[in-house]
């Protein structure tokens, strides 16, 4: 997610220069422990916002630039923060029953 603050018009370059200040990763079976780590990584350096959604295990992890990551289980909440103010969501409304 960028929002229109950081970049008022779409880009319509093949690379967008603005790093996002959401990203949202579904992990998956094919997904390698160091692949995922190194996307977090990439994406923290930037300063990006990360929810890592565990479908198997239904819960999202959260990893907040300068912090400790964040377990939310199935009966929590996420919460826009900064990025998305007044944005929140059930985390069982991410999975299905």
């Amino acid at each position: 997610y960028i929002s229109k603050a950081r970049q008022p018009h779409p880009s319509h370059d093949a690379y967008n220069p603005n790093p996002p200040e959401l990203a949202v990763e579904v992990l998956s079976p094919t997904d390698s422990p160091a692949q995922l780590r190194f996307k977090i990584a990439s994406y923290l350096a930037v300063g990006t916002l990360v929810w890592v959604i565990n479908p198997e295990e239904k819960h999202v992890e959260i990893y907040t630039p300068g912090e400790h990551p964040v377990r939310v289980d199935e009966d929590g909440r996420l919460d826009g923060a900064n990025v998305l103010p007044g944005f929140t969501l059930a985390v069982k409304d991410i999975f299905p029953d």
